[in-house]
């Protein structure tokens, strides 16, 4: 009978806060659906983690100690029920000025640690926050009487209406005004305090007001239990302050080392794979720690009382009842989640927020996150019950524990979070958890000491029951592998690590291409051997180099044509940098002189219309079916040179690691996928500009281009992409071309018009949170809009176009790729050529000295810079010789 009692009083709560828990819960993930397709991830993001984290640290270092606190107060029959009230008032009131001086303290450190660009909007919000947060605490004594006295009707309805209104005004205002995101979270928040301020207001304020007014001059005294309950309830806070930088630390350190995008996209898939957490482990949680403080306290009873053993070991065997059923029941749904989540979080992101979100590393979080709830199943429960049995030395000795793996979770948290992004962040919270799980089966095991029937194994699942779970993840893996498609196993399997930069330069921040952008580890040491051009024209000298350097493979192409004509009067020189594969570059290389010619580009024509075509024929030409072949055998070479680069490992090269492996092992998967199943491409050999249908697009690779056209006196620069190129007028640097980068407001405009979006990623600003630049040639999946020209699509082959007339004061030009931008300005390289041709250098010579001046010493040194491939051209304009 008594454990049939106990489990009434937990299941009964429990069923009252699961149907509001369900109910609410699907009213406001629909809401909040609607609301993050409003809201870009960096939004998202400011919500989800930074906001967040504001909120859950005043209300958690100011309330958490004295609502369990509060519930170690003993049963008394010989006081009434305002006499009981009046003592839980006692303590509980304090919870206000508490409340008050930490808020106060969580608002000056996050302003003080804001950025110092960080606008009024951001700041007023922080301020907002805190606002809500002591709205909050003031119904806070409230909300203690209503949980001691198991009001758990009450307390499911207050939550659901405050959540809806939560929900529903941040709706309102990000669909319907142009309030600042910011803003919009604050008054929400305010919102939803201010509901549960008014609720527990109306409902138990007047009871404890009647209450208070019976007091009598005896009541106003702090008898021996208050003392008590109040040590404990700082014991509590203490704890409270450990478990906070346990359970938020990670997110923290998100704050702290990564973008507002990253933070948004693991505040989504947070907020997605929580949904089970909050809605049956959050509120099961409360009621057991609840009925286990209850029960714990009536043993406790037993024991100064001095009666018979019998019903104290009674009670003991009633308790690990409890916790069995508890801890049977969250490690079965926790084992559903990890058996199923990992297979179906892509479909169900793509579902639920569409490709914005599906494209991102969010289905690999969520993947692991969904195995991570299991363990968040186990530990909330044993960790509710260690807490509501143990007495204020126990609390002091896992106080201490906590403080220990508050400081390893930090340091792991660092370390995960900045080799993996916010993947990182999952696993750093998985090693936290199991941390917490051994040393809760510790207590766990004490407590139980006395019960020769209690084992351990009793607490979990069966050995058949895991057995089936295990072979359910297997088939559902399986099933996956086989029907969903290759390209969204490459995201699932790659995007996480492609993702992973914390503040990092471009090269580190490894951007997403062709094959989903793996730029891969570098080599051990750089294979600096150079590719060296030289020649001369009626009117032109020049000379060039590439190097492969740090990269595993060389993806860099060039041109140099000085007869363009029979005169000799027009030459071509261009550069080309390849992403995600080389085969887009060398196609360049391979075929635009020859369709510069046909355009009429070489003769008396437009040259600025011809290059302009020239650019978008080069895109035409990719979809075209007859030179799928010959791609293809461009991206073999690709792949030799790639095994030369792991055949040289022992002699410095480098080798390719198993990671590195795998994830090719997945690109060539999506390289033969949908794409190479595709049917018949545009075989027009007619230059079109138009954009290809989705299934056509199986070029992934692209490259950036840099052209120049000198005719006569007149030279003609033609750019896509971060490549650059740059004249020596004087001795002053003249930039003959600008980098198109997604977060000029002419690209961005374009890229948001089509249908695009951009994303912060490492300080990286990135399209669809791929690639870092807004131009190039290839990168067909970018351009798949048939209702828009060439010209106006996400990505674009679409060059500027400058004219420039050659002086006398003109000395030489310089085409080169981002590998070079990146470490010199256009000043430091007319400085750097200028000083060597004074010296009397060849252009070739130079254009070596320039790529060596570049290369980085250490890859984890530089950062990034000075690894990319190099290729740069030195063009003399008019030479003595």
């Amino acid at each position: 009978m008594a454990k049939n009692a106990g489990m009434q009083t937990v299941s009964s709560g429990f069923v009252q806060l699961l149907l509001s828990q369900l109910s609410t819960r699907v009213i406001s993930f629909l809401l909040n659906l609607l609301i993050a397709r409003h809201l870009s991830p960096e939004d998202y993001g400011l919500s989800a983690v930074q906001f967040h984290l504001i909120t859950t640290t005043i209300l958690l270092l100011s309330r958490e100690g004295l609502r369990r606190g509060c519930l170690r107060f003993q049963n008394d029959a010989a006081q009434t029920p305002s006499e009981g009230t009046r003592r839980i008032l006692s303590v509980a009131w304090i919870v206000i000025p508490a409340g008050l001086i930490v808020t106060s303290g969580v608002v000056f450190c996050a302003l003080f640690m804001s950025d110092a660009d960080a606008d009024s909007t951001f700041r007023a919000a922080v301020k907002l926050h805190g606002v809500a947060g002591m709205l909050e605490l003031i119904a806070e004594p409230l909300y203690i009487l209503a949980l001691i006295n198991l009001k758990f009707k009450l307390r499911a309805t207050v939550d659901t209406a405050s959540l809806l209104a939560k929900s529903g005004l941040t709706l309102l205002l990000v669909s319907m005004t142009d309030l600042e995101p910011a803003l919009v979270f604050s008054l929400a928040q305010i919102s939803f305090s201010l509901v549960t301020l008014l609720s527990y207001g109306a409902f138990i304020g007047p009871d404890a007001v009647r209450s208070l007014q019976q007091r009598d001059s005896k009541g106003l005294k702090w008898g021996p239990q208050q003392k008590e309950v109040l040590w404990m309830s700082g014991l509590f806070s203490l704890q409270a302050l450990e478990k906070q930088v346990l359970a938020e630390g990670s997110k923290m350190v998100m704050v702290a080392v990564q973008s507002q995008y990253n933070q948004g996209v693991y505040g989504l898939v947070g907020n997605l794979g929580s949904l089970l957490v909050r809605t049956l482990f959050q509120p099961l949680e409360e009621i057991a720690f609840t009925s286990f403080s209850r029960f714990q306290v009536s043993i406790n009873d037993h024991q100064h009382s001095n009666s018979d053993p019998a019903k104290e070991k009674e009670g003991l065997s009633e308790l690990a009842h409890v916790l069995k059923v508890l801890m049977k029941s969250v490690s079965l749904i926790g084992l559903l989640s990890a058996s199923f989540g990992p297979a179906y979080s892509y479909t169900l992101i793509r579902i639920v927020y569409s490709t914005r979100w599906s494209e991102t590393e969010a289905p690999m979080v969520l993947s692991c996150y969904s195995v991570y709830i299991l363990l968040l199943s186990i530990n909330g429960i044993s960790e509710s019950f260690v807490h509501a049995v143990l007495d204020s030395r126990g609390i002091q000795q896992t106080n201490l524990l906590l403080v220990l793996f508050s400081v390893l979770h930090m340091a792991t948290s660092i370390v995960l979070i900045r080799a993996a992004g916010a993947m990182g962040l999952v696993l750093a919270d998985a090693v936290n958890m199991m941390l917490r799980i051994a040393c809760s089966t510790w207590y766990i095991l004490h407590h139980f000491r006395s019960l020769p029937t209690f084992r351990l194994h009793h607490l979990m699942p069966s050995s058949v029951s895991v057995a089936g779970f295990l072979t359910a993840s297997g088939v559902t893996l399986l099933s996956q592998w086989i029907f969903l498609p290759p390209q969204q196993l490459v995201v699932m399997s790659t995007r996480e690590f492609s993702l992973k930069s914390v503040e990092r330069p471009r090269h580190l921040a490894l951007y997403s291409c062709g094959r989903e952008g793996q730029m891969g580890a570098y080599l051990s040491s750089p294979i600096t051997t150079k590719e060296i051009w030289e020649g001369k024209g009626v009117t032109v000298k020049y000379g060039g180099s590439a190097m492969q350097g740090w990269r595993r493979t060389m993806e860099d192409a060039h041109l140099a044509e000085v007869e363009l004509d029979p005169a000799g009067n027009t030459c071509l020189f261009g550069v080309f940098d390849g992403h995600g594969g080389a085969e887009v570059a060398k196609f360049c290389q391979r075929y635009m002189v020859k369709e510069f010619q046909a355009l009429n580009g070489h003769s008396d024509g437009d040259v600025e219309e011809a290059l302009v075509r020239v650019f978008h024929r080069m895109d035409d030409m990719l979809r075209d079916q007859q030179y799928l072949e010959e791609i293809e055998k461009l991206k073999i070479k690709e792949g030799n040179e790639d095994e030369e680069a792991g055949e040289d490992s022992e002699n410095g090269a480098g080798a390719m690691d198993a990671l590195d492996l795998l994830k090719r092992v997945f690109q060539l998967k999506r390289f033969m996928g949908d794409g190479a199943a595709s049917g018949e491409g545009n075989s027009s050999k007619t230059e079109s500009s138009k954009p290809v249908d989705p299934e056509e697009a199986m070029v992934q690779a692209g490259c950036t281009a840099v052209v120049a056209i000198k005719r006569d006196d007149m030279l003609y620069v033609a750019n896509a992409g971060d490549s650059r190129g740059v004249l020596c007028r004087g001795t002053k640097a003249v930039a003959l071309s600008e980098d198109h980068k997604p977060a000029n407001d002419i690209e961005k405009n374009r890229i948001i018009a089509a249908g695009g979006f951009l994303s912060d990623i490492g300080g990286v600003c990135r399209v669809n949170g791929n690639l870092n630049l807004s131009r190039a040639i290839g990168d067909l999946r970018y351009k798949t809009n048939n209702e828009l020209p060439a010209a106006a699509q996400i990505i674009t082959a679409e060059p500027d176009v400058r004219k420039f007339q050659i002086t006398s004061e003109d000395r030489f030009f310089v085409l080169a790729c981002d590998g070079v931008w990146d470490v010199m300005s256009n000043q430091d390289v007319v400085d750097f050529v200028s000083q060597r041709l004074d010296q009397g250098m060849e252009p070739a010579q130079i254009a070596c000295a320039m790529l060596d001046a570049c290369l980085a010493n250490d890859p984890k040194e530089a950062r990034g810079i000075g690894c990319d491939n190099m290729t740069a051209i030195v063009v003399l304009l008019n030479p003595k010789d």
